[in-house]
């Protein structure tokens, strides 16, 4: 998956609490937009830089300073960078060594993700929602940090991945969101209540097929059939990083 790893590397950029690594919903705008937009609402931007990492340079790092004084960091489009293998997804692992050594305790993933629906009528997921994910589909690049303790979760940790992704933050973003659904600027909020919504993000360098959006109709009717009690099942395909490291190193997403 690497080459050598360089273990001289030290980390001597800032601490943050924070961090986004929201994409496509601000695709339109630039990085320097997006930054501009940041300073008009008060926040003090510091630098956008690729750190270096024991794996090769980060993705491109933004660092902020809220109006209340906190240090957040925006990286764009999922950490992804153009013409370095996306599809390995190496990515992951030079993010997420910027955020162990910066002591990030939160993070926020925003997408605008198709569903596989197998439901009709207002219960279903349509476009406008604002969906918060109930959980995840587990793939080869949900993997720890090479050279580090953090390597393997095996015999180390013990995750329980029940709720992967943290219920107070949902709660307090679905309270948020419901003003702009209340306002008519969004369709609807929906929570693992109404819908387990489960994310997938896809397998190859295009988006799937018809016959992989029947299968995972197909699953998630299935799955939701097993559970009548429980709420139905639908899977929502795009951005989904790493929920597996993340907890292990400490972080709610």
């Amino acid at each position: 998956m690497f080459g050598e790893i360089d273990d001289s590397v030290i980390y001597e950029g800032p601490q943050a609490d924070f961090v986004s690594f929201t994409g496509s919903p601000i695709w339109g705008y630039s990085v320097p937009e997006v930054i501009s937009h940041a300073v008009d609402l008060g926040w003090t931007h510091h630098f956008s830089e690729r750190l270096p990492t024991p794996y090769g340079p980060s993705p491109l790092v933004n660092h902020f300073t809220t109006t209340s004084g906190r240090s957040v960091f925006w990286i764009p489009s999922y950490g992804e960078v153009v013409g370095e293998d996306s599809l390995l997804h190496r990515n992951f692992e030079r993010a997420f060594w910027i955020l162990w050594k910066a002591g990030v305790k939160a993070m926020i993933v925003g997408g605008t993700s198709g569903v596989a629906e197998w439901r009709q009528g207002d219960d279903a997921v349509r476009p406008g929602d604002v969906v918060l994910p109930w959980s995840f589909y587990t793939r080869w690049v949900h993997r720890g940090l090479p050279g580090t303790w953090f390597e393997s979760m095996w015999s180390k940790g013990h995750l329980l991945l029940g709720d992967p992704f943290c219920p107070d933050g949902a709660t307090a973003l679905a309270d948020r969101f419901q003003v702009f659904a209340d306002a008519g600027m969004i369709r609807r909020v929906r929570t693992p209540a109404d819908t387990r919504v489960a994310m997938v993000v896809p397998e190859s360098i295009t988006f799937e097929t018809e016959f992989d959006i029947l299968h995972w109709m197909a699953t998630s009717k299935t799955a939701s059939e097993l559970q009548p009690d429980r709420p139905p099942v639908v899977t929502l395909h795009g951005d989904c990083l790493n929920p597996i490291l993340a907890r292990y190193l400490g972080i709610h997403v």
